[in-house]
């Protein structure tokens, strides 16, 4: 499938995701197969884990503007702040979030299309 036809079937989001990654070709073969795709933390953003719960309540609190990309999977009751790279000291102190290394592995599935 062509790039053009597959940004037509998914969202900005997904294809924001598998530019990230080293090898976007797999992440789009893993995301048409309804898998979960491997993309590593570190060139272009952090993940900054927290409960679901306190994810929820800091979108309430952040205003819009200042609001990253927000992952969330319910089936385990968490979240994943999509960051900048550099954000690991400034976040260093907020003790509800888990700030991943670069390296580390989100494994974003794709949302059903209608």
């Amino acid at each position: 499938m062509d790039a053009l036809t597959r940004a037509a079937r998914c969202s900005a989001g997904d294809a924001w995701l598998a530019a990230c990654s080293p090898k976007p070709g797999i992440v789009w073969a893993v995301l048409d197969m309804g898998g979960l795709a491997p993309i590593p933390s570190g060139d272009h953003w952090l993940a900054a884990e927290a409960s679901l719960n306190v994810a929820l309540n800091a979108l309430h609190r952040i205003p819009a503007r200042h609001r990253g990309p927000l992952i969330a999977d319910a089936s385990v009751q968490c979240a994943w702040w999509l960051v900048p790279a550099d954000a690991a000291t400034h976040l260093a102190d907020v003790r509800q979030l888990t700030v991943h290394p670069p390296g580390w592995i989100l494994r974003p599935r794709r949302r059903a299309t209608r």
